[in-house]
């Protein structure tokens, strides 16, 4: 791992605390080793979600930014996604992610082609875009992250879940002026979700109670364990991070 890499997964952590190194083995990948004896509750690292979107499928339409319960018909003048206000419409959560997609270009979104024949709404394609608009070093980063996504394939029910979101967004998203390097070919649309399934973290929403996907590239870092010796820990700020 050279140390671009090391430089990029380092500068997500926010709390300048200094306290891990980050490694990485040819079959375990990337992980952390704490560099110095940690004290119980000593907070190691902190970092806000590089992006996050709702849970993939939903009860009910939700507003697209707080993700309180809407109607159906209480869409984003400009895009088409669902949402609730004024306010929730101009948030940059939205309004500078997937609204400017596809605003730039004249598109909106229909959210009848979300509603599953289970009458649930799957909102998948929100993360696609989300994920997809990410730009700079959050990109790299994104570009990093494991996404297991050959074995994924081998998976009949994986392609399955997300052959109508695909080729929703296929059909509906061309290039945007200002992404113009977003590819949205099938992989690129299933990496998405593998890189999702293989990484993210869930979170309850305070507001509304609806589940998130949160994208935490650092914290995605650490092992696994049936026995944690430490704790995550969620909290929310009014950008949404």
């Amino acid at each position: 791992m050279d140390n671009e890499e090391i430089k990029l997964f380092k500068s997500l952590d926010i709390s300048n605390g200094n306290k891990f190194e980050i490694r990485k083995s040819l079959d375990q990948g990337r992980y952390l080793v704490a560099t110095k004896d940690l004290s119980a509750g000593e907070e190691i690292f902190s970092e806000f979600a590089m992006s996050f979107a709702p849970s993939f499928s939903t009860n009910h339409p939700i507003c697209v930014t707080c993700t309180k319960k809407v109607e159906a018909d209480s869409v984003c003048t400009a895009c088409g996604w669902s949402i609730c206000s004024e306010p929730c419409a101009q948030n940059s959560i939205h309004a500078k992610q997937e609204c400017k997609l596809l605003s730039e270009q004249k598109i909106k979104m229909c959210m009848d082609s979300l509603v599953e024949d289970d009458n649930t709404y799957n909102y998948s394609p929100l993360s696609v875009l989300r994920t997809l608009s990410l730009s700079g070093d959050k990109k790299k980063i994104y570009d990093l992250m494991q996404d297991s996504l050959h074995e994924w394939k081998q998976n009949d029910d994986f392609i399955e879940k997300f052959r109508v979101p695909a080729e929703v967004l296929k059909h509906v998203v061309c290039k945007s002026k200002s992404n113009a390097d977003i590819s949205l070919s099938n992989d690129n649309i299933l990496r998405v979700f593998a890189v999702a399934f293989t990484n993210d973290f869930s979170h309850s929403y305070s507001h509304s109670g609806q589940e998130l996907r949160c994208m935490y590239p650092l914290t995605a870092l650490l092992n696994h364990s049936c026995a944690p010796n430490i704790q995550r820990q969620t909290i929310e700020t009014n950008q949404g991070k």
